[in-house]
């Protein structure tokens, strides 16, 4: 007997459209950015380290600095701040399922949802002076 084969992610979310469906996905989205992140960070350090050991340590301030030189730039602000959205959005959603496995609040689950975006919102927007200063009239 044949299975039928799903139309995929899309096609689930177009057909499920529930705010606990969304949820599920955005969490892991931000998931596998954060270990595609912290992987990334890793091999950045290790080379870093590596230039520091091998040769002259002044080697891997000049190297450290070049990679933070890279960074300092609007795109790595704006990179930087979506890891920052990434990280507080999976945090919040997390302690979220944690509440509702916790105290079993199922039918909660939406109004659970957006709080877990509002206090997304509010901690991202009082970061966002850090990342953009410019943006908001301080010398940075």
């Amino acid at each position: 007997m044949a299975t039928k084969k799903s139309g995929g992610l899309l096609s689930d979310l177009r057909l499920n459209f529930f705010p606990s469906s969304v949820s599920y996905y955005v969490m892991r989205l931000t998931g596998v950015a954060l270990v595609v992140y912290l992987f990334a960070h890793i091999y950045s350090l290790h080379g870093i380290v590596e230039t520091a050991r091998t040769g002259n340590p002044h080697d891997g301030i000049t190297t450290w600095n070049r990679m933070v030189g890279a960074y300092d730039s609007r795109l790595g602000h704006v990179v930087e701040y979506l890891l920052l959205l990434a990280v507080v959005y999976h945090m919040f959603n997390g302690l979220r399922l944690i509440v509702i496995d916790w105290l079993e609040l199922t039918q909660r689950q939406a109004k659970m949802l957006y709080a877990t975006v509002l206090g997304m919102i509010a901690v991202c927007a009082l970061a966002a002076p850090a990342f953009f200063p410019e943006i908001f009239g301080r010398a940075g």
